[in-house]
């Protein structure tokens, strides 16, 4: 429990001083709101479809988030607070390859203060060369992930996450494409889990090429041994031009806290409210859980989550695990582990 506490402490957050100036007067009352921007300054491959966050210690009446183009033109999109995050949404897809500054302004203790970051789109946003994508494996690294829900806390869920999800293509044309998903081994960066049945992700439509949305889907994944269930798992992302790397993949769903209990308190007799009770104190509710089981649920959404194709293992369709030779004696299969 003591590393979620201090994870919830250690939220980074950019320090921002009213008029950009010490004041020495003892009387002056120091402006002590705090916000970190994303994209980042000098970013290099901002999203095309990104939104542009400001994340405040708390939330700033009359704050205003801004966006403009290389040329200084406003871009057009809606502002609204999502929690403590700011957040603007361009209407249309930015331009690949594009330079833009975004500027947040608000008023701290009668000051203006605030500031601006530019930065610049990937390359992605251009429709990807259909040939290039039937075969290919991508490595979605957890690792790099900005962890948006659970609020202030999603970043440790995905310190857990050890291990890579992986999809492959496996028919793309100019309305649909179909994939399918699997695990990674634990520890073994692009190597495909063996013995764990994969994801058939159901054709999404691929009209908006490259941009595709996957799910919704059950994945049952492994955390500190512990099996957890991501319930209406959803995956979206765009290919880059030549089908080597997907960008800005986003992963959303719902996750069961309850067997996260055991490892969040260090106790393997700890309550299924456990983590609920503790995100409850942080101001973080649990939701019902899709089965109706009871509010022991998050919603957990991560995005900026990189995808390579290159040192990913040739994937394979699993329907039986346990059928494999490599598999007989898997504790799943031997009635050790679950179900076999």
């Amino acid at each position: 429990m003591s590393r979620l506490i201090c994870f919830a402490l250690a939220l980074p957050l950019l320090a921002v001083s009213c008029n950009g100036t010490e004041t020495t007067d003892e009387t002056d009352i120091a402006c002590d709101i705090r916000y970190q921007m994303f994209p980042e300054e000098g970013s290099s491959r901002a999203y095309y479809r990104t939104t542009v966050d400001a994340t405040f210690s708390e939330v700033v009446e009359g704050a205003t988030l801004t966006l403009k183009d290389a040329s200084g033109a406003d871009v057009a999109g809606a502002t609204v607070w999502d929690g403590k995050r700011l957040v603007f949404t361009p209407t249309d897809a930015l331009t690949p390859s594009s330079q833009y500054t975004a500027t947040v302004a608000f008023e701290c203790v009668g000051e203006p203060a605030g500031g601006s970051v530019s930065w610049t789109v990937s390359e992605v946003g251009a429709p990807t060369d259909l040939t290039t994508l039937v075969g290919r494996d991508y490595a979605l690294d957890l690792g790099s992930a900005r962890f948006l829900r659970p609020d202030a806390i999603g970043g440790l869920i995905g310190d857990f996450l050890d291990f890579d999800i992986l999809v492959a293509v496996k028919e793309a044309n100019d309305t649909s494409i179909t994939m399918f998903g699997a695990l990674g081994e634990t520890g073994q960066p692009g190597q495909q889990a063996q013995c764990t049945e994969t994801i058939d992700f159901p054709a999404a439509g691929f009209t908006g090429n490259p941009y595709f949305e996957l799910g919704p889907q059950t994945l049952e994944v492994s955390v500190s041994d512990v099996d957890v269930q991501i319930q209406d798992m959803f995956l979206s992302g765009s290919f880059s031009p030549d089908g080597s790397y997907i960008d800005g993949v986003t992963l959303a769903g719902i996750i069961d806290t309850r067997p996260l209990a055991s490892i969040v308190d260090n106790n393997p007799d700890a309550p299924p409210e456990t983590v609920c009770e503790f995100t409850g104190r942080l101001g973080i509710n649990c939701i019902a859980c899709p089965d109706g089981s009871g509010e022991y649920c998050l919603e957990l959404l991560a995005d900026s989550i990189s995808a390579d194709s290159a040192g990913v293992s040739d994937l394979t369709e699993i329907d039986d695990p346990c059928a494999l030779p490599q598999c007989a004696d898997d504790p799943d299969c031997t009635g050790g582990g679950g179900e076999g």
